[in-house]
This record gives C-alpha cells, sequence and structure tokens, in this order.
C-alpha cells in the first residue's frame, strides 16, 4: 500500500507543483533530464523510485510504531521528516544519476543547494508530506485490503505518467 499510494501522490503532486510554479513564477521548480514526460515535470524512471521511496517510508513508519516513538503520532512531524528525506534522497539520487549518467536525473533551476535539490521546494513538499501521511493513515486499517489498494494506485500512477504523459 506505501509503494502504491506514496507513487500516485507523489507523481499528482510533482506534475501539479511544477505547473504551478510556471504559472505563478513563469518558470518550473525542476525538469527531468532523463527520460522527461509532462515537459519534464516527472519523469518514466520514477515509476519505480517513488515505490522504492514507499517502500522506505514504510520499514520507517514500522519502526517509529515498534519504538512508540511520540514522533510516529504527530502527522506534522512525520511530514516534516518526510520533506527532510526526500530532499536528501533526493540529493543521493542526482549524484548517482551524475556518477553513473553524467547529467541530473532532474535538475533544480534555482542553484541554491547546486541543483541537487532546492530550498524553495521545501513548503509545498510539506504541505505534500501532510497529504501523504493523511491519506496512508486513513488507508492503514485493518479492514481495508492494502495490497488492492496499493496495486490499484500503483497502476492508476502508471497510467498517469507513461499514458496519458
Amino acid at each position: 500500500m506505501y509503494m502504491g499510494m506514496v507513487f500516485l501522490v507523489a507523481i499528482v503532486f510533482e506534475i501539479s507543483l511544477n505547473r504551478l510554479f510556471i504559472y505563478f513564477m513563469g518558470r518550473p521548480s525542476w525538469i527531468y533530464q532523463i527520460w522527461p514526460v509532462y515537459q519534464g515535470s516527472t519523469s518514466g524512471i520514477m515509476t519505480i523510485i517513488w515505490p522504492w521511496y514507499g517502500f522506505h517510508l514504510y520499514f520507517f513508519h514500522q519502526a517509529l510504531k515498534l519504538r512508540k516513538s511520540r514522533l510516529y503520532s504527530s502527522g506534522w512531524a512525520i511530514a516534516a521528516f518526510t520533506v527532510i528525506d526526500a530532499m536528501s534522497l533526493e540529493t543521493i539520487v542526482n549524484l548517482f544519476s551524475l556518477v553513473f549518467f553524467k547529467q541530473y536525473l532532474f535538475f533544480y533551476l534555482r542553484p541554491d543547494l547546486h541543483h541537487f535539490t532546492s530550498l524553495e521546494i521545501f513548503i509545498p513538499y510539506f504541505i505534500t508530506g501532510i497529504i501523504l501521511v493523511f491519506a496512508i493513515h486513513i488507508f492503514d486499517r485493518d479492514r481495508i485490503p492494502k495490497r488492492s489498494l496499493g496495486i490499484a494506485a500503483y497502476l492508476l500512477g502508471i497510467f498517469i505518467v507513461l499514458v496519458l504523459g
């Protein structure tokens, strides 16, 4: 469920946020350079990377639950961690891409953090993190068929990226 939900939420917000940047600022915040879709707002590669981030988040949430961490009960704290975690991981992904493919996977137009990520994205990512945490908590219940939901969310995300894009 985490893998599919993270992918669907991330892909929809990635496309939407970048279009909002274009509308309000006259430029995108980032441009994907490898397998770009939606005028570079996302990439076909994200059909693999975002679900893996969901896998990572699942185990992070499980660790917080097992440790009975107060952090787990605060949606705000989880959303803030998700932003910092995502920005750190996207820097790692871009470093990997530069080393192995000699180009950024995605390139932030603001040079504040050397185009690996950007501080201008923190607030939009935080809002996305809140929505993601809220969605996961809604669907992470015993009576909900999590596998089916995750597969459906993933397939919808694939349709959005590969068919509509």
